[in-house]
């Protein structure tokens, strides 16, 4: 007899008692044993698409590819705005003295030009007392000096500005010896090369020039120059003097070691120990005449 029977069989059997009528029902029995899985029933219809899910971190950038062909060159842009000024670069190299006077008439006042140990624009008679210096401790400024010996004159010829009376003559000088003296003169000439009288003259003799370490400056404001004149004659006159001679009264002397009018720069000591056989000098340099 099976389970099932025997369950019919306790539902078919009651108790009586009287008017009482009493069910028993039996203990149900362990589970079976599952059986076969069945034949995978027909797919389902597809069902709706759920929601987009979060977007994932960006990974690494790739290797860079070739570059492109160059493109077309593009209009030009506009012009930008002008941007700051830059330092200031260094200063250039010094110029002559004598370039900064407005209305300068000398040639080659700085010494700096030679041809032959003559400065060009100048002239003499004699060529044999005068030398090129090019010994800076010997030059007032720039790159060279004239040396002077006894005996040297050293001249040139300018012409005259019309529309001034009054010049200004200056120079730089440096004795080299205890006997040397020197005259420095200006001479206004017509135009028919008749000479007038001297517009200037400075005279220095040796007790007035002693043998100097730094450069000397002299300066004369000409007397005015006569109506008809047409050039100025300036002349350097070098002498070796043993003797003391006396100035005479119409001579001007200026001998400034600081000039209120005029700087006083780059003095140099000079070298006495050339062999030049105790002959003396004068150093000429950064001579000027200009209209005053």
């Amino acid at each position: 007899m099976n389970q099932i029977d025997t369950v019919r069989n306790i539902d078919a059997h009651h108790d009586c008692e009287g008017s009482h009528c009493i069910k028993v029902c039996g203990v149900p029995g362990p589970m079976g044993p599952m059986g076969p899985r069945g034949m995978t029933g027909a797919h389902g219809s597809h069902g709706a698409p759920g929601p987009q899910g979060a977007r994932g971190a960006m990974g690494p950038m790739g290797p860079m590819g070739p570059s492109g062909p160059q493109g077309f060159r593009g209009e030009r842009g506009e012009r930008g705005l002008h941007g700051p000024e830059g330092p200031m670069g260094p200063m250039g190299p010094r110029g002559e003295a004598h370039d900064r006077c407005a209305g300068e008439l000398i040639v080659n006042g700085g010494m700096e030009a030679f041809s032959c140990n003559i400065p060009v624009g100048w002239t003499t008679h004699t060529p044999e007392c005068i030398l090129h210096e090019t010994d800076l401790r010997c030059v007032h400024s720039g790159h060279s000096s004239v040396k002077l010996l006894p005996g040297a004159s050293l001249i040139q010829e300018v012409n005259l500005n019309k529309n001034f009376n009054f010049y200004d003559f200056s120079f730089f000088a440096k004795a080299e010896g205890p006997n040397v003296c020197f005259t420095a003169t200006v001479t206004f000439v017509s135009g028919k090369g008749h000479h007038h009288k001297e517009g200037a003259k400075i005279v220095v003799h040796k007790r007035r020039l002693h043998d100097q370490e730094v450069f000397d400056y002299y300066r004369e404001i000409t007397l005015s120059a006569p109506e008809d004149a047409t050039s100025a004659i300036i002349k350097f006159h070098v002498e070796h003097e043993h003797g003391h001679k006396h100035e005479h009264g119409h001579h001007h002397e200026h001998r400034h070691g600081h000039n209120h009018n005029h700087e006083h720069k780059h003095e140099h000591d000079c070298d006495h120990n050339h062999d030049y056989n105790g002959v003396q000098f004068l150093d000429l340099d950064d001579v000027s005449f200009s209209a005053k």
